[in-house]
């Protein structure tokens, strides 16, 4: 996949992120189902599209992520999902919250939203340090 691709994928997956958010919505007031329901279809739905993916690195299998047509339906759907699932964990959150309670809640989910970017680096210096592990170079067995 070269640069021209990537960015196109790049750029495909918010804006199908935004449909996302139309399309379940418009599946979620027809059927009154809760936002807690709706998470739930879209894990559901996330699951079959990881599974479709992984079909491809077995070999002979018609199925599965082998070619770059299906990288872009893949990027969309993707979209579609990442976009529905954010959206109604929010409003799931806002469910749960207590009455006159919201700014701390709130604070504490852009807090732990953004505040937890630096532990994955982290993480991973940390064991390019202790194990002499190269990220860069592909995966390597840790232990």
């Amino acid at each position: 996949m070269g640069t021209t691709e990537l960015v196109i994928l790049a750029l495909e997956v918010p804006l199908f992120a935004m449909f996302g958010n139309f399309l379940f919505f418009a599946i979620q007031k027809p059927l009154k189902w809760s936002n807690k329901a709706m998470i739930l279809l879209s894990l559901v739905c996330y699951s079959l599209l990881c599974l479709y993916g992984i079909l491809g690195f077995i070999p002979g299998n018609p199925l599965g992520l082998k070619s770059m047509w299906e990288m872009f339906v893949f990027g969309a759907i993707h979209g579609m999902l990442v976009g529905s699932i954010q959206s109604f964990s929010r409003t799931f959150f806002a469910d749960l919250i207590p009455k006159s309670h919201e700014s701390e809640f709130f604070a504490l989910y852009g807090i732990t939203d953004k505040g937890s970017s630096w532990m994955g680096p982290l993480i991973v210096a940390g064991m390019e340090r202790t194990r002499g592990v190269d990220s860069t170079k592909g995966s390597r067995r840790i232990v």
